[in-house]
């Protein structure tokens, strides 16, 4: 028999039988997607990157909060991290909005963040400007937070 024969049958046996459901390139779109090729697929990856550093923050886990550091202001975002950490104990996040910039390559987010100044124990709330920047397909890195309002999207 012939292998293209072979083939043939081999496909329509597990296409009658239902074994080939679904789209077989589904992954390889996934993973083109988590690229952040697009600017649609970078706004899409910044929620779910957003949420996991601030439950880092709020668990008190700060190597895995750093880690979302952008390289360059590696440094003095861990001091700042640091001190703030002996201050306070963050105990919740919810971000208010999002506001994207540069072909979505950029990103300012309200965050109203829930803490308690150590070893007080009244829980008080902020807002939170924290901004993020995409970095070639490596994703979402934070590049600057601080109190207060968000101007504009730079």
């Amino acid at each position: 028999m012939d292998a293209r024969l072979i083939l043939r049958i081999m496909l329509c046996a597990a296409l009658a039988s239902g074994g080939l459901t679904g789209c077989f390139l589904a992954p390889a779109i996934d993973s083109f997607n988590k690229l952040g090729v697009t600017a649609g697929d970078r706004e899409k990856l910044l929620a779910e990157r957003i949420r996991v550093f601030n439950d880092a923050v709020s668990f008190g886990q700060p190597g895995d909060a750093e880690a979302f550091f952008v390289p360059e202001q590696r440094a003095g975002l861990e001091k700042e991290f640091r001190k703030q950490r002996k201050q306070e104990k963050v105990v919740d996040s919810r971000i208010e909005s999002v506001g994207f910039s540069n072909e979505s390559r950029t990103a300012l987010v309200e965050v109203t963040v829930r803490y308690y100044k150590v070893p007080y124990y009244v829980v008080n709330e902020r807002l939170e400007i924290q901004e993020w920047k995409f970095i070639g397909t490596s994703g979402w890195f934070l590049s600057s937070r601080k109190e207060g309002v968000a101007d504009s999207v730079a």
